[in-house]
């Protein structure tokens, strides 16, 4: 196998190589990955998505995030190549028809990613917390935009960088300004419990409700889904 010399090409390069082999040979083409897993399962697996996506085509994408192209469709995958440039690690994603897209599939990932209601409820929360009347109704304000960044970068786990940076320091700027606000509290009178207590409690069931969620997330397919780096679709694990 010619080795790149690129190293965000070295996974893609390595399953290409791996994919353009027999199963006969993929002791060498991957043999980290091979001493770790059944090798009649992964031809079991590949041989499901080529009958969906058609004849393997070729391979896209740099990094560990990448696309495998077949006749018919396309397949996600993620892909991780040894100090030799061999194929070390790899999973396999859902293959889709031509033209399709992950984006969306995982009720998650659609309420991760509308992002003009998050800005829209954030700033919202955040203007409340300048214009609140007292303290309390300003500590209800606070916690009603805290709990809303914790669901908005909560629910892109496993991978809050999937977010467009913009998005993310938007974000952040959001809720420095909803916490420079705090500068008005010792100005303002004590005022009722009522406000804050009912943000708090927001603040706590969207904790509680996020971590209910995402208490089997890692465990829908496997263990390796910790250290997973896409959020999105149904995957089958090889790692050697």
């Amino acid at each position: 196998m010619s080795q790149s010399t690129d190293p965000a090409a070295a996974a893609r390069d390595a399953l290409t190589a791996f994919l353009r082999s027999a199963p006969a040979d993929w002791l060498h083409t991957a043999p980290g990955l091979m001493s770790g897993v059944d090798a009649r399962k992964v031809e079991q697996g590949l041989a499901k998505a080529w009958r969906q996506i058609g004849a393997f085509v070729s391979v896209s994408g740099t990094g560990e995030r990448l696309t495998v192209h077949g006749t018919r469709g396309t397949m996600p995958v993620w892909a991780r190549a040894d100090n030799s440039g061999l194929l070390s690690g790899l999973l396999l994603g859902k293959p889709l028809d031509r033209g399709a897209s992950i984006a969306g599939k995982h009720w998650r990932a659609r309420m991760a990613y509308p992002y003009v209601w998050w800005a829209f409820l954030l700033v919202s929360a955040t203007v409340f917390c300048w214009l609140a009347s007292s303290g309390l109704s300003w500590l209800g304000y606070a916690a009603v935009a805290a709990a809303l960044g914790v669901l908005m970068y909560g629910l892109a786990i496993p991978d809050p960088l999937l977010m467009p940076r913009r998005v993310r320091l938007a974000a952040g700027a959001v809720g420095v300004t909803a916490a420079a606000s705090a500068v008005r509290v010792v100005t303002l009178p004590a005022g009722t419990w009522g406000s804050a207590a009912v943000g708090v409690l927001f603040l706590v069931l969207a904790m509680i409700g996020l971590a209910w969620v995402r208490y089997d997330w890692p465990r829908e397919k496997a263990q390796a889904m910790m250290i997973f780096p896409l959020a999105e679709g149904t995957w089958q694990v090889a790692v050697g």
